[in-house]
């Protein structure tokens, strides 16, 4: 299993991000286990972004609740995908936590289940 954490780029109209999720595709392409890949995307379910990695990957969501502001959220930016040769992942569990403390984004939390 391979886990990954990104943060990628934050300004609005960012070519920069775009080919930072183009990378994280190439670099999924040839693997032959199982990844995970959680983060601050920056960009909204819709966007060139997030249909970029759409593409190639699952949401452990489909209609994602919103992480960010902290107080009173309005957007999902904060995903978790994941991508399995064999697709055998079974998401058990997906949720945005009430904790505004150690970020200006809420954290999100999944249960995924990997059958053998």
């Amino acid at each position: 299993m391979l886990f990954g954490s990104t943060h990628l780029d934050y300004k609005k109209e960012s070519k920069s991000r775009i080919l930072q999720v183009k990378r994280i595709i190439e670099h999924s392409k040839s693997s032959p286990i199982p990844i995970i890949i959680a983060g601050d995307f920056n960009a909204s379910s819709g966007s060139e972004t997030i249909n970029l990695m759409d593409s190639e990957f699952t949401r452990t969501c489909n209609s994602c609740p919103p992480t960010i502001p902290v107080n009173n959220p309005s957007r999902a930016i904060d995903f978790i995908f994941y991508k399995h040769p064999q697709d055998k992942f079974d998401v058990k569990l997906h949720k945005v936590i009430d904790e505004k403390y150690a970020s200006d984004h809420l954290p999100v939390y999944a249960e995924v289940m990997i059958e053998h």
